[in-house]
Formats: C-alpha cells, sequence, structure tokens
C-alpha cells in the first residue's frame, strides 16, 4: 500500500491510513504499506538544503529528504500499535536484503520507509517473502 503526502498530513489522516493497513491485515492480506512525507515536508526540506548550499550534494540530499519519510512510517506504526497490531518502520539501511526474484524492484525504493503489519509474535516479519 502506498499513500501519499496529503494522505499522512495530519494526525487524523496518519490514523486513517493506519486503519487502512489494519482492515486489510485482518482481511487476511500480508501488508507493506509505503508513506511518503507529510504535506508540504519535502519543500521544506529542500529549501533548508538550499539555505546551505547552491549545489547540495546528492547523498546529503538523500538522508535529508529521507527524515520526512521516516517520520510518516514511526508515525503509522505507533498509530498501527495502538489499534492493537505490531509494525514497525524501517528504513533501507534497517531492513533485510532482498529474498529472491519477488524483490528484483528493491533498488529503486532505496530511501522509502517500509512498514510491515504482522501479527506473528516471535517470528521475524521478513521470514517469508510470500
Amino acid at each position: 500500500m502506498k499513500f501519499g503526502g496529503t494522505s499522512v498530513a495530519d494526525a487524523d489522516r496518519i490514523k486513517r491510513a493506519a486503519r487502512r493497513i489494519v482492515g486489510k491485515r485482518e482481511a487476511g492480506m500480508r501488508v507493506v504499506a509505503v508513506l511518503s512525507a507529510r504535506g508540504q515536508t519535502t519543500d521544506e526540506l529542500i529549501a533548508m538544503a538550499e539555505e546551505v548550499s547552491p549545489s547540495p550534494d546528492p547523498r546529503e540530499m538523500d538522508m535529508l529528504l529521507s527524515t520526512g519519510e521516516r517520520i510518516s512510517c514511526a508515525l503509522c506504526a505507533m498509530a498501527i500499535n495502538d489499534l492493537g497490531h505490531r509494525a514497525i518502520s524501517l528504513t533501507a539501511s534497517t531492513t533485510p536484503p532482498p529474498a529472491g526474484p519477488r524483490w528484483s524492484i528493491w533498488p529503486a525504493a532505496r530511501t522509502r520507509c517500509w512498514l510491515r503489519s504482522c501479527r506473528m509474535p516471535g517470528r521475524s516479519p521478513w521470514a517469508s517473502a510470500s
């Protein structure tokens, strides 16, 4: 599931996204949600970078812009946990490596925060890619 900036722009919208994610999980689906930065956060972060550098380093821009997505993911994970499900927010650096051809599009998501909602106590949410 993908949620754009408008879908997570405020607390009520994050809670609505969390309810949608939980609804899919309760319907028996295995869920991975990708969340964008909230509202105008990306534009604000770009403006900050331009205040300190006329040509920001691409790696540092990647690090900076990922912070907006990390905020959205952490807040949504909190909302999902409050709904009685276990959720964790992940980044490319905290996510296990791809597991076979099913994950062939993985490199395109290197700065995205991944959110995995599951009810499998004691089991790694990444134990199976099916």
